[in-house]
C-alpha cells in the first residue's frame, strides 16, 4: 500500500511548489479522477479525513495518512468508497464533525474568524438541501454590509439553529419571532453589525 500511495501522491503533487504538497490544480485533477465536482460536499469529508489544514492544498503527510485512514491507496480505490464517505453527511454526528472542520479548513491561516463571503459559500455547499432557510440566511448576510466576518460560535450556532427550527420558524419563542433581524444580528453574534431600527423582517427581506 505504501508504494501505491507514494505513486498516487506523486501523480497529483505540484511540480513547481516550494513545499512538498498537492496544490489546488492537483486537487482538481484528483477530484476529476474520483468522479466528483470540486464543490461536491463529499470532498469536505475527504479533506476532514486527511486533517487538511487549509483549503486548496494537501501536505504529503495529510494526503498519505488520510488515504490510509479511508482504506484507499489510489484514486480508483477512493472512488469506490465515495458512497460510504457520502453517507457520513447523513449521520448527524459525522456531519457535525465535517461541518466544524470546515471553519478552520476554509479560513485564512492565522485568522480567528471566517470571511463572511467564504462562510456563505460553505453554508451553501454544506446546508443546501439540509436547511430550507439557508438561501435566506446567506442573502441576509450579503445585505448586511457591516458584517465582515463569521466567528466559530456563529458557524456552530447556525447548524444548531438549522436543526431546531422549522422553515416557518416553528420552534422559536413566539415573543421572539417578530425580532428575527435583531436576533440574527445579536444572538448569532455577527461581528460588527449595527443595532437595527424598528422595521423588522426575516432574512432575505420578507416581512
Amino acid at each position: 500500500m505504501a508504494e501505491a500511495l507514494e505513486e498516487t501522491y506523486a501523480k497529483y503533487k505540484a511540480a513547481d511548489a516550494d513545499e512538498d504538497m498537492i496544490d489546488a490544480a492537483g486537487i482538481e485533477r484528483f477530484c476529476e479522477d474520483i468522479g466528483i465536482d470540486p464543490v461536491d460536499p463529499v470532498i469536505l469529508v475527504v479533506s476532514c479525513k486527511m486533517g487538511a489544514k487549509q483549503m486548496g492544498a494537501y501536505a504529503r503527510d495529510e494526503f498519505v495518512s488520510g488515504m490510509r485512514r479511508m482504506g484507499a491507496d489510489t484514486a480508483e480505490a477512493l472512488k469506490a468508497k465515495l458512497p460510504e464517505l457520502r453517507a457520513e453527511l447523513d449521520d448527524q454526528r459525522a456531519f457535525k464533525e465535517v461541518y466544524e472542520f470546515s471553519f478552520d479548513f476554509s479560513k485564512e491561516l492565522n485568522h480567528k474568524s471566517l470571511a463572511v463571503d467564504t462562510a456563505r459559500a460553505m453554508w451553501k455547499v454544506l446546508l443546501d438541501g439540509r436547511w430550507a432557510l439557508v438561501d435566506e440566511w446567506c442573502e441576509f448576510l450579503a445585505n448586511a454590509p457591516d458584517c465582515k466576518v463569521i466567528t466559530r460560535d456563529t458557524l456552530s450556532q447556525a447548524l444548531e439553529f438549522s436543526r431546531a427550527i422549522a422553515p416557518d420558524m416553528a420552534g422559536c419563542d413566539r415573543s421572539l419571532r417578530p425580532s428575527w433581524r435583531w436576533r440574527a444580528r445579536h444572538s448569532w453574534r455577527c461581528r460588527g453589525a449595527p443595532r437595527e431600527s424598528n422595521t423588522e423582517r426575516r432574512p432575505g427581506g420578507g416581512s
